[in-house]
């Protein structure tokens, strides 16, 4: 029987990606289109043009919204990352030796391409070794990113769950 890695729930780059983003969006919508915004009903009520008081009046609340739902995604990110060093900080940190990597291109057909997926094959310290050669290694799957960055390397440091040691991220994910 295969030993499969259980991946915590930790996407470091979905976490960033939603802080910057959040970031921008809100500097965006409250410092840029808000004033703009603003701008136009005030111009409409100086030259009394109700048209121009209603494009203001129908940009503003959709422009608050998006700022709102823009901090609301910037603090979701900022959550998971302070979710993920909670996790690093109480897991147990090991050594595990690489012994297989895969590389594997999957075709879904019908001309829309497929995917790659990456795959080390890892023995790990912490696990007690069986007989059986299959239950020395356990498979996890990785981002490109990672398995580039462990392409030549024999080891990678592991952080794993004290009381589930198959529960583990790979240094650098």
């Amino acid at each position: 029987m295969k030993l499969y890695r259980i991946k915590p729930n930790f996407d470091t780059e979905e976490y960033r990606d939603s802080i910057i983003g959040g970031v921008f969006l809100a500097v965006g919508s409250f410092f840029l289109g808000l004033p703009f915004s603003i701008y136009y009903i005030l111009q409409g009520i100086d030259s009394k043009d109700i048209g121009v008081v209603l494009v203001g009046l129908f940009f503003s609340p959709i422009l608050i919204f998006q700022g709102v739902m823009a901090i609301k995604m910037a603090l979701e990110g900022i959550s998971g990352i302070i979710k993920k060093n909670a996790w690093l900080e109480s897991s147990a940190i090991g050594q595990g030796t690489i012994i297989e990597r895969r590389e594997e291109y999957y075709d879904h057909g019908y001309d829309i391409g497929g995917d790659y997926t990456y795959t080390f094959g890892i023995k790990i310290d912490t696990i007690q070794a069986t007989s059986n050669p299959d239950e020395q290694c356990v498979w996890a799957g990785v981002s490109k990113h990672v398995f580039k960055k462990y392409k030549h390397r024999d080891t990678a440091h592991i952080h794993y769950s004290i009381d589930t040691p198959l529960n583990f991220l790979i240094e650098g994910e």
